[in-house]
């Protein structure tokens, strides 16, 4: 029978975590329509958050744990992260070859730029209580929200990897020309 108290609890913990990255939008929005940030200004921070900033995230948060034993047990999340680009990439592409979308929507549909919402969604969770039916015998939260997170920001390194690989690659679309 559905819990009527922990379904609000999971919807409140969700809105939380939404109005956390909606605030980061609004805050960057306002200062770009202000004019505090121009437009090479809001290039430069976002290309400072994706080259220097998630990678040293993605590294602090996996580079510990990058032992042969944990590899074992978090494998299924690389066939998974590797699994779900072929599948956004094959998408683009019969959306870009046979449907006549743009060029930009396969990189679009690769390379997710979702990795704050669900980090701030498992953090909200696990602080209202909702992960804690979902935590093995003898788990601790804080040992349940590590490993959430080391799933989320390895799909993220792996993301992350493909898309410095793959800059040189990006197929294109043949010129028509008439």
């Amino acid at each position: 029978m559905l819990d009527i108290k922990e379904l609000l609890n999971t919807t409140w913990s969700a809105v939380i975590a939404a109005v956390s990255v909606i605030l980061v939008l609004l805050y960057g929005y306002l200062a770009r329509r202000r004019d505090l940030l121009s437009q090479e200004g809001e290039s430069n921070v976002s290309k400072l958050c994706t080259t220097i900033f998630l990678p040293c995230l993605l590294f602090s948060e996996i580079g510990p744990l990058a032992t042969w034993s944990n590899i074992q047990h978090y494998w299924i999340i690389l066939v998974y992260s590797v699994l779900f680009q072929l599948v956004s990439y094959l998408f683009g592409a019969v959306a870009v070859y046979g449907l006549k979308m743009p060029q930009w929507l396969i990189p679009c549909m690769v390379f997710n730029n979702a990795t704050s919402l669900p980090l701030l969604l498992l953090n909200s969770l696990g602080s209202m209580g909702t992960l804690d039916p979902l935590l093995g015998k003898g788990e601790s939260l804080d040992a349940a929200l590590s490993r959430g997170r080391v799933y989320l920001l390895i799909n993220a390194l792996v993301c992350n990897l493909t898309r410095c690989v793959s800059r040189r690659r990006r197929p294109r679309r043949p010129v028509e020309r008439g």
